[in-house]
């Protein structure tokens, strides 16, 4: 398989599928201070391409990133950082605005080719991500915060519109989780979202 993860941080995620040497991965991540930990970690696995941008759909060529004290939690998303309605809103003061270079899904797509999978976890801005997509892949799954759950929902209508039809949520995070069944629409799963708990809640997405 060809898959793209986009928000790799230190590479737990690429390194479960890297392991297959049948795979390819294009593994990227924002944080300078990540990408250097990532690309030494993915060094081992010649499958893995490690690349420093964050995938936005700004068509800018540099954008703000709020790079954090915390390994996991650096974004595109202020917010996330210091809003009152997020879970990770006490870290106000504590990242430092920088210029990082972007990149969309699509340029990544024209380079590399379509991937089987494509994997987002970035911290808030998963929609700016998914919005950087024009062509239906065939699995897809991002990030999910109880909290962002009006961003989330704006992310998986332009994924309706792209061709995705089923949906999985999966409750928090394990990197080897596959799910045996996609039940859920797209209404469905926005359904979910609007009962899930503001700053308890989170996992992963599924869609195809």
């Amino acid at each position: 398989m060809l898959i793209f993860d986009i928000g790799a941080n230190r590479g737990k995620y690429s390194e479960v599928y890297a392991i297959n040497s049948n795979n390819t991965i294009i593994s990227v991540e924002a944080s300078p201070k990540m990408y250097s930990i990532l690309k030494n970690n993915m060094s081992k696995y010649p499958n893995v391409t490690t690349l420093e941008y964050a995938v936005s759909n700004t068509a800018n060529e540099y954008v703000t990133f709020f790079d954090c004290d915390s390994d996991t939690l650096s974004t595109l998303d202020i917010n996330w950082l210091t809003s009152n309605e997020s879970r990770f809103g006490n870290h106000h003061g504590r990242f430092n605005p920088i210029q990082v270079k972007t990149i969309s899904v699509d340029k990544l797509i024209e380079i590399y080719g379509l991937p089987d999978m494509l994997k987002i976890d970035v911290e808030g801005a998963e929609e700016f991500v998914i919005k950087s997509l024009s062509k239906k892949v065939p699995v897809l799954l991002f990030e999910w915060a109880a909290e962002w759950k009006d961003s989330l929902k704006l992310a998986i209508d332009h994924l309706t519109n792209l061709g995705f039809s089923q949906f999985h949520v999966q409750k928090e995070d394990r990197y080897n989780y596959t799910p045996i069944n996609y039940e859920l629409s797209a209404n469905e799963c926005k359904v979910f979202l609007d009962y899930s708990v503001n700053k308890v809640d989170w996992g992963m997405i599924w869609a195809k």
